[in-house]
């Protein structure tokens, strides 16, 4: 794609203003923390910052790359590691990790500085997580739920007596 077009990393104008709102934290009139804003949400500026100081990165659009791509790869394997664990079918897993990594619009956003690939992988690691707090849950045995109820009986619709 940078070989037919050198611009082509930028074409978002919202990658252009992430990677030169990241570079003015440090090199600005003004540098400092109240540079990375609020509205432009800071976690993905300070993840650009090192890369934009590079010139040739920065101009190229090649900072954004160094973020995005590895944030996409990881969200793919942690994808396939969700498949993997829920359904327990290898080539499942396999073929929907390729799927999401094979996405056009994923494939771009992961080579541009826009910030959906990190985001996108924060939000694949917190449902990964939530997989893994819901299918831990203790769920009781036949026999337990048995010496439970024992104890009560159901009165009527919504009343419990002993």
């Amino acid at each position: 794609m940078y070989s037919v077009d050198e611009w082509s990393l930028l074409y978002y104008g919202d990658s252009v203003s992430h990677l030169v709102r990241a570079r003015e934290t440090v090199e600005s009139l003004n540098p400092g923390p109240q540079q990375i804003g609020t509205v432009l949400l800071p976690l993905a500026h300070l993840l650009l910052l090192p890369f934009s100081l590079v010139n040739s990165l920065f101009t190229t659009g090649f900072a954004g790359t160094f973020v995005s791509l590895p944030c996409t790869a990881v969200a793919a394997a942690i994808l396939y590691k969700m498949i993997r664990a829920d359904s327990g079918i290898l080539w499942i897993a396999v073929v929907e990790g390729c799927l999401y990594f094979s996405n056009p619009i994923i494939i771009y956003l992961g080579l541009t500085a826009m910030t959906e690939a990190p985001f996108m992988l924060f939000f694949i690691v917190s449902a990964h997580y939530f997989q893994g707090c819901f299918f831990s849950a203790q769920i009781p045995s036949s026999n337990q739920k048995t010496k439970a109820n024992k104890h009560f009986r159901v009165v009527g619709h919504n009343r419990i007596s002993r």
